[in-house]
């Protein structure tokens, strides 16, 4: 059974993040390098990132 994104641990929600946001800058825009255990960090949770990265893609699709 898969379990559902609000059971991941953190490095399946860094991974998720990374794709959504590969996919997004696949579309021509560019989402800076913010998440947790990145170097631009800023505080948001990686979950909050996945949801905004989310919203970006559907934006643009």
């Amino acid at each position: 059974m898969k379990r559902r994104g609000a059971d991941w641990p953190d490095d399946e929600w860094l991974d998720e993040a990374r794709r959504i946001r590969h996919a997004v800058a696949t579309l021509g825009d560019h989402l800076s390098l913010c998440l947790p255990d990145e170097r631009g960090a800023y505080g948001k949770s990686t979950q909050d990132h996945s949801a905004s990265y989310c919203a970006q893609l559907k934006a643009r699709a």
